[in-house]
């Protein structure tokens, strides 16, 4: 009986103090597992909420990009461009088994693109123009066969997709006097340029 009464009075000490507590001015609900003001928590998100998004790292590849489109490929003719001439999209791929990644970009807008395709810039890792593709009207697929060390290209131009080799110093320019591809372009091949690819300003 001596432990049951002992057990009690600790109770009731434990509920005075609580109730103490409860009176002392201090009202505030709190959170359970912190002990952290409900209030609080609520301002603190507010202010939060309040802060500006966090920016997301720069993409080095299109940095690298917009540097190459401006200071060489199209310099002298940013005057003419519309806005809407000033975009373009991009796809990489490893076409020479360097391990360093070639850049395709496809420009957009009236001043690049005509009723047979559009003007694509095939650029090395370090952003340096390999090739100037016009009329181009599709996604370029890397074929397996390579030519000097470098993939075959099946690019579509006028709505017939072309075999473009390079020749050891680039490819050739013009996609529609290359030799015709007839066959179905594999399925499994690496393609490049799609039509979902991001936009992008210059």
């Amino acid at each position: 009986m001596k432990k049951i009464k002992v057990y009690s009075l600790t109770a009731i000490a434990v509920a005075a103090v609580t109730l103490s507590s409860c009176g002392s001015g201090n009202n505030k609900p709190t959170n359970d597992t912190a002990g952290v003001s409900l209030a609080d928590t609520a301002m603190n998100k507010a202010a939060a909420d309040s802060l500006p998004a966090q920016a997301t790292a720069p993409d080095p590849t299109i940095d690298l990009i917009k540097k190459s489109l401006v200071n060489n490929l199209v310099k002298n003719d940013l005057k003419t461009l519309t806005e809407n001439d000033r975009k373009f999209s991009y796809s990489t791929a490893d076409i020479n088994g360097d391990g360093k990644k070639e850049i395709f970009v496809g420009m957009k807008g009236g001043y690049f693109c005509g009723s047979g395709g559009c003007t694509v810039y095939l650029l090395s890792a370090e952003g340096e123009k390999i090739t100037r593709f016009t009329i181009v009207d599709g996604p370029i697929a890397v074929s397996a066969d390579k030519s000097n060390g470098w993939s075959d290209l099946i690019i579509p131009s006028k709505g017939v997709n072309y075999l473009v080799k390079f020749n050891g110093k680039t490819y050739p320019s013009n996609p529609s006097v290359q030799p015709k591809v007839t066959a179905p372009v594999p399925a499994e091949l690496v393609k490049v340029l799609a039509d979902n690819e991001p936009v992008y300003n210059f």
